[in-house]
């Protein structure tokens, strides 16, 4: 394994030693602290970021797990990535859904202002007029 590789176990270990937090604890914690930091960059962008980061990691571990000839658990593996982009998955989706949903509002309150707001059925609209 590279240098780089090994570094970086260490620091995973070393990690949970002094935090005192689990593994999972800590996906969460740092997946979510990596988005929070990007986010205001890009949300689509510091979320690819973040899985990027999280699969490299990943692959990190199952190429050191099949090295020292220990067994791979893919499930295991499953919920790390699963751990690590829960929130900033539904952090990005609710940011989404606020964007959309504000903004959604205010393009028709404009349009209703200017009267340039057309129903989306006019028989039925023209049908409550008679």
């Amino acid at each position: 394994m590279t240098d780089g590789a090994d570094l970086w176990l260490l620091a995973k270990d070393v990690a949970v030693a002094t935090s005192g937090l689990s593994r999972p604890a800590l996906h969460v914690l740092l997946g979510t602290a990596l988005f929070a930091l990007l986010l205001p960059a890009s949300p689509i962008r510091a979320w690819a970021i973040v899985i990027a980061i999280e699969l490299a990691n990943e692959a990190v571990d199952r190429h050191h797990l099949l090295a020292i000839g220990a067994g791979f658990d893919p499930m295991a593996s499953w919920r790390d990535v699963v751990d690590t982009m829960m929130l900033p998955t539904l952090i990005l989706l609710a940011r989404q859904a606020w964007h959309d949903g504000r903004h959604g509002y205010r393009r028709r309150r404009r349009r209703a202002r200017r009267g340039d707001h057309q129903p989306a059925n006019t028989a039925l609209t023209a049908s409550r007029r008679t």
